[in-house]
């Protein structure tokens, strides 16, 4: 686990929060998928005595979320809140920037695991192509639950290849039943794979991961029933909701493909046909991205898609594009002048978003 979670931003890493903070200033207002978690955060510094005035309790919504996440960035924003005296207005920027480092943090834990499977060049690839990349820098501040749990799946993600089930089991559980309950799809597919191969043990995966859902539903339940003041399990109650009564279908909805022709092209650039084939061209790539391609698959028939809710394969496919340059990389001066221009004309799209 040390291999893994270590709270050292690496250089280029820090480069990537720098970008992070350029979108926070270029954009420091919020939409309405991202006011819940907003408005908790203002609740829990501000209105600390006085649960009965939390917003939620005027505007509850169609459907009640956690406040685990929100908790997570109100603790030390109200730390630094409390130190400086700062303003409102920058005390939201603030939560923003703490969620923000979040996600960078875990993007290096998953950078770390990369390193360990595909080598330091497929690693430090992956970092080019993410700085090159526009959306999922942009939403590593937004206060949406895909942010938190895109946290969450990154490093259930790194502990995946790292061959550390107790702690994958942890964090994924955390990703599912907590923040999004459609990572199930993402992270269920990574303990099939290891189990079929025989990796897993039928016990490593069923009495650990009993342990951890009861703790995990144990403390995120009563959390939460207590800030809603009636009992509830709000990821369960989303997925009923969007799912189950495909409630989320009145947002509109597109068709079928759209994640595959529309979303994952603007957010990856030119590394999306990188990415494919890098996939065609090297099976233990194919084999890392397995899971990636049954959630998009399997996400697709929802006929509500947005392009946030597909974030958390936008780093997995670019492992398999960073795969490919550096083999691109390493074959003389035009492959090298080929790299550098895809790089630019990412960088210009970038711009143009």
């Amino acid at each position: 686990m040390a291999d893994i979670i270590k709270f050292k931003l690496k250089k280029d890493e820090i480069g990537l929060l720098g970008i992070v903070c350029f979108y926070l200033m270029l954009c420091p207002y919020n939409k309405v998928e991202e006011s819940f978690n907003t408005q908790a955060i203002h609740d829990m510094i501000y209105n600390t005595k006085y649960i009965y005035y939390y917003d939620h309790i005027t505007f509850s919504g169609s459907v009640p979320r956690t406040f685990v996440g929100a908790l997570s960035v109100a603790l030390p924003t109200s730390a630094v809140t409390y130190l400086t005296g700062c303003s409102k207005a920058l005390t939201y920027a603030i939560a923003r920037l703490f969620l923000g480092f979040y996600v960078v943090w875990s993007f290096s834990a998953f950078r770390r695991a990369v390193k360990k499977a595909f080598g330091k060049s497929v690693a430090d690839w992956l970092v080019v192509i993410t700085c090159t990349q526009f959306h999922f820098l942009f939403y590593a501040s937004r206060t949406l639950p895909n942010t938190f749990g895109m946290c969450c799946c990154l490093i259930a993600t790194a502990f995946w290849i790292n061959n550390e089930w107790n702690s994958f089991l942890w964090w994924s559980g955390l990703a599912v039943l907590i923040f999004r309950s459609e990572l199930m799809i993402l992270l269920g597919p990574m303990l099939l794979i290891e189990f079929f191969k025989g990796k897993l043990s039928f016990e490593e995966l069923v009495y650990p991961g009993l342990q951890a859902a009861a703790v995990l539903l144990m403390v995120c339940c009563t959390f939460d029933s207590y800030l809603w003041r009636y009992t509830t399990w709000p990821e369960a109650v989303v997925l009923y909701y969007n799912t189950w009564l495909n409630k989320s279908g009145d947002w509109g909805s597109q068709p079928l493909l759209w994640y595959f022709y529309s979303a994952l092209p603007r957010a990856m650039l030119l590394a999306f046909p990188v990415s494919i084939a890098g996939l065609l061209s090297n099976r233990r790539i194919l084999s890392f991205t397995l899971p990636t391609i049954t959630f998009l698959c399997l996400y697709s028939l929802l006929p509500h898609k947005e392009l946030r809710f597909i974030l958390y394969t936008v780093p997995m496919l670019n492992v398999a594009a960073a795969y490919v340059l550096t083999q691109i990389w390493s074959k003389g001066l035009f492959s090298k002048l080929m790299v550098l221009g895809g790089l630019c004309a990412n960088l210009m799209c970038e711009y143009v978003m």
